[in-house]
């Protein structure tokens, strides 16, 4: 049945892609009749991701913005970044920071200059008031956190925030970089109930403000702004006047739009059509990369018998993960590999890969295996309906749900879910994959009310270069703290309770990387992982970004990998700040030879001397004229200072 649905899929693909054989002219210059603002200063993306909400700009609550709508990446900015693909670390909203008191202190010094898009400063205090609202509030995402961390927290100045932790905590930094806590403006959230406040127009540092919304189009509208900080206090201007974020229309229609340069992005394309692309239009370029977070299967480890770590096993023993790889769209050759662990391949996470632990947990595809575990555990056909039940008669039956629909190009967490599904309905268990779009499938994840995702395997892993944020979400804490069918606001949502990684994690949490046993402590991490498995690794996450050089350039490419090119990432605001114009300038005229160069001169000057010759005769004949004016003026004050004289002595000359 998958087979035969791949191979309908790529039929329609290759179908699609003749029929767009046709020649299709690209027409730098022309106005898309759908985009609002001039096509030339204006960076057109779009997202795979269906936009539903368009009135709210709050990240600390439920469905309270789509993040990825150009939000994350040109209007909200984050204290400090790394760029993945350079390594580099970034401070922006802040110059840095320290610790002091064994980790008990946390000092953040602000950037100078820093201002909001309202024109506001950008001060310590806003800082300090984000920490303690967000402390405050039970209902807002990243009050778990900062409750369980921060004591207190306060500015001695306008450039100094000093949170004051509970427990050492040497990690307490990654809290603010990118992805992470955002800060809000004191003077706007201060006045509003930050569970319920919109945030519409987002008030931001970013050089983008919020413009327009078409709901109609899925599409948002952002315009630079004038007064953006960083071109004066770190010569960062973003080239684009505008920017605008939409839903991707269907690849017929998009495939056109990008050729012609309506639009500057082409990732959502099924990638079998970037070559045809590249050869309608010259312009056309695409970069690989490996995505942080490996292809994955969630299971949920609150609900039983998914609770058990030999069921989980059994799971991962049906996933056939070479064939699934071969599967990957991309480009590359070969597509993708499998994933053997549940982090993204990169050269700074290989000291990770414990050779011990991975011997002894080994993924791999085995029918046989999985078989063997359920009816070890009892989970066998007890009426002979052809499906396994549980000890006490219960038909085991599971819904694989993902975000990705079927209808998208190349769906591949649905085509795992599919896959999945089918290898548990051949040894007797009941299982259906189904699309679930956002954001109710984050609802469903968040409250416990799921048994299978198949998705991204996203850890702080791979982020922060550290074993902790792999571990650190799956504490039994958070899944006491969150049961089932209470929203999950923080942790892991499969809900993972295991007392011996638990141990680990909380000695983890007050040594650095740095420290002498940090190294032994993170193989013993990875081990109790691989071993409770609540996330099983499918394939490494090979993407390709597909760009267009018409209208702006300098984009992250082969040789020039300068700035981590995912759209959804707020790292794209510096794909943003580094983009070109290919507008041309205007330019001065060429300069003409010397000797013509003094003649012109010498003729200037000589004009301009007898302008001022002219001009001094006409003062002076306007000087005179002011004389004989001066004169007459003269002579008819004195005529009538003698008449009024005449008038005050005549009466008593009558008298006399």
């Amino acid at each position: 049945m998958q087979e035969r649905g791949l191979s309908i899929i790529t039929a329609l693909t290759a179908l699609l892609i003749s029929l767009l054989t046709i020649p299709i002219v690209a027409s730098p210059g022309v106005q898309p009749e759908w985009l609002p603002t001039p096509r030339e200063e204006t960076l057109v993306m779009h997202d795979s991701y269906p936009f539903t909400i368009f009135d709210s700009f709050n990240p600390f609550i439920p469905q309270g913005h789509d993040y990825q709508s150009g939000h994350y990446q040109l209007c909200v900015e984050f204290l400090w970044y790394i760029n993945y693909a350079t390594g580099e670390v970034i401070p922006w909203l802040i110059t840095g920071w320290e610790y002091e008191d064994n980790y008990t202190t946390f000092i953040l010094h602000v950037r100078r200059g820093v201002t909001w898009n309202d024109g506001k400063p950008f001060t310590a205090h806003d800082i300090v008031f984000t920490v303690k609202m967000l402390k405050k509030y039970p209902e807002l995402f990243w009050h778990a956190y900062m409750d369980e961390w921060v004591e207190d927290a306060y500015a001695p100045d306008n450039y100094t925030a000093i949170i004051k932790l509970k427990k050492p905590n040497p990690r307490f930094h990654f809290a603010f970089r990118g992805w992470e806590c955002p800060i809000v403006p004191k003077h706007i959230w201060e006045n509003v109930d930050p569970r319920t406040f919109k945030n519409y127009p987002p008030v931001w540092t970013g050089p983008y403000k919020l413009k327009a919304v078409y709901p109609e189009l899925r599409m948002f509208v952002w315009e630079r702004r004038d007064d953006y900080w960083a071109c004066k206090v770190l010569g960062k201007c973003p080239e684009p006047k505008y920017a605008v974020m939409r839903t991707a229309p269907p690849p017929d229609v998009l495939f056109p739009q990008y050729v012609r340069g309506e639009t500057d992005f082409g990732r959502d394309l099924p990638i079998e059509m970037l070559p045809k692309a590249k050869e309608i239009n010259a312009n056309v370029t695409w970069v690989p990369f490996l995505d942080p977070c490996p292809r994955g299967v969630w299971i949920n480890c609150a609900k039983y018998p998914l609770n058990l770590s030999e069921v989980r096993w059994a799971i991962a023993y049906l996933i056939d993960r070479e064939k699934l790889a071969q599967l990957w769209p991309s480009l590359e050759t070969p597509p993708t590999v499998p994933a053997t662990f549940p982090w993204a391949d990169w050269p700074g996470l290989r000291k990770f890969v414990f050779p011990d632990v991975f011997a002894k947990y080994k993924l791999e595809y085995n029918p046989q295996k999985a078989k063997e575990i359920f009816d070890k555990l009892g989970f066998v056909d007890r009426n002979g309906d052809g499906w396994r039940e549980l000890p006490n008669g219960t038909k085991i039956s599971w819904t694989i749900i993902t975000p990705v629909s079927p209808a998208q190009p190349s769906p591949f967490e649905y085509i795992v879910a599919e896959e999945l599904a089918k290898e548990l309905r051949k040894i007797g268990i009941d299982a259906t994959a189904k699309y679930v779009p956002g954001p109710e499938i984050g609802d469903l994840i968040a409250f416990g009310k799921f048994d299978i995702v198949s998705a991204w395997l996203c850890t702080g892993m791979p982020w922060n270069n550290d074993v902790y944020y792999l571990v650190e979400g799956f504490h039994s804490k958070y899944a006491k703290m969150y049961p089932i069918g209470e929203r999950m606001l923080a942790g892991s949502p499969v809900r993972l309770q295991d007392p011996e990684l638990d141990k680990v994690i909380d000695e983890l949490a007050v040594i650095g990387p740095d420290h002498p046993k940090y190294m032994e402590l993170a193989e013993r991490a990875v081990e109790l992982f691989m071993r409770d498995l609540p996330a099983i690794p499918v394939v490494q996450t090979v993407y390709t970004m597909a760009w267009l050089k018409t209208y702006w350039t300098n984009w992250p490419e082969k040789g020039n990998f300068h700035s981590w090119p995912p759209t959804w990432w707020p790292e794209f605001l510096f794909v943003v700040l580094n983009l070109k114009s290919t507008k041309p300038k205007p330019t001065p005229p060429p300069e003409a030879p010397l000797l013509q160069r003094l003649n012109t001169t010498v003729i200037e000057v000589s004009q301009r001397v007898a302008k001022l010759t002219d001009s001094i005769t006409a003062l002076q004949a306007e000087i005179s004229n002011l004389r004989g004016s001066v004169n007459v003026i003269i002579a008819l004050t004195s005529i009538a200072v003698l008449i009024s004289i005449i008038g005050i002595a005549l009466p008593f000359i009558k008298k006399k």
